[in-house]
């Protein structure tokens, strides 16, 4: 009696209790059939917090990234005495020390190394921590909260490549026109260019997130009365947001053409995502991030992720319009804070404050 395999006889959409499933609906609900399990073989109150989680309105991804770190962390303890891990405050440091470096293998030399992780990694680690314990302390499960004596992980993860400019992102999408890799790369992936193109082009013409990229249904898309291609779609934080995709609509359209034709030759049932694996199921985030690494790679040289088109979108519309405020709201982001972050820092503006102050200020 799986949910999701209750559909609507002619298999158009999925339907549990008589409501039409959304992109978000299915992909959360997989979600929370994957945090289920997990809990199965976890103590009790590590499913009172998860419970507690949503209740604060916390996103299904980010429940189960906690609930899989707070596994582990349980793991690492091997305690089941609350009592015990609670109120000792070096469990959670040391195990916060752990986190920070990892072993890698050079097969080269034959040794181990350890190097650091990254500093998002460690962040996530601690702020899943210092939910979990604060949920105990909450409930009234500890007496002491050990987390309270830790700071979180200071800095950010310093990035090598260069930001990716309009140019750069015209070559990615040349690359997929022409193929890449070699004869029998190239032979598996032309059934699919239609669908890599307009993926790649609805990363770079909107800005969105890849997770929402993958929870895009094809109902998504409508004309409206001005005849404009209208995507909506629900976004990080229940937020809805709609872009104008009409200049990439001609492209899009030869994919939902290739689409259902690749479905019919495959004996696949008819589903309501827009973008599919070549399984013909919908497709996931880390597919959609190996395809845009191998596109990036053979165009420019380098791999790069879905986030940084995301970081792309934001330069570019902030660079040709001055507005910040705009920026924002285009790339769906709550605070301007946030999306000031994925600019790069202005290096003339030190150079022109100096100036400023030399033109009025005599020494």
């Amino acid at each position: 009696n799986s949910l999701l395999d209750v559909r609507d006889i002619n298999h158009k959409y999925i339907v549990v209790g008589g409501i039409i499933m959304t992109g978000r609906m299915e992909s959360n609900l997989k979600t929370e059939q994957s945090i289920k399990k997990l809990l199965l073989d976890m103590p009790e109150y590590v499913s009172e917090y998860y419970y507690w989680l949503t209740a604060q309105n916390t996103l299904p991804k980010t429940c189960l990234c906690y609930i899989r770190i707070i596994r582990n962390y349980l793991l690492w303890i091997d305690s089941d005495d609350l009592k015990i891990f609670s109120e000792s405050l070096k469990y959670p440091s040391e195990y916060l020390a752990s986190k920070a470096r990892k072993k890698i293998y050079d097969p080269k030399n034959d040794i181990e190394e350890l190097v650091e992780t990254s500093v998002s990694i460690r962040k996530t680690t601690y702020y899943a921590l210092k939910s979990f314990y604060d949920f105990l302390e909450n409930a009234g499960i500890i007496s002491k909260n050990p987390i309270k004596q830790i700071k979180a992980p200071a800095g950010k993860d310093r990035v090598s490549h260069p930001d990716i400019t309009e140019d750069n992102l015209n070559d990615v999408l040349l690359a997929i026109k022409c193929g890449v890799g070699g004869t029998k790369q190239q032979a598996y992936n032309l059934p699919w260019i239609e669908r890599d193109l307009s993926m790649l082009g609805v990363l770079i013409y909107t800005g969105m997130r890849e997770s929402e990229l993958c929870e895009i249904n094809i109902d998504d898309i409508r004309i409206n009365e001005d005849g404009k291609a209208i995507l909506a779609i629900l976004g990080k934080g229940h937020t809805e947001h709609e872009y104008d995709i009409s200049q990439i609509m001609p492209t899009l359209t030869k994919w939902m053409e290739k689409r259902e034709k690749l479905m019919k030759d495959y004996g696949g049932k008819e589903g309501d995502a827009l973008f599919i694996s070549n399984r013909r199921q919908r497709i996931c985030v880390n597919a959609v991030y190996n395809i845009v690494k191998k596109y990036t790679k053979a165009a420019l040289g380098v791999e790069y992720s879905p986030h940084k088109i995301r970081s792309a979108f934001c330069n570019i519309v902030y660079r040709e319009t001055g507005d910040i405020k705009l920026t924002c709201n285009a790339v769906g982001h709550v605070e301007v804070s946030t999306t000031m972050r994925y600019l790069p820092e202005d290096k003339e503006a030190k150079y022109k404050a100096a100036s400023i102050i030399g033109a009025k200020i005599t020494l």
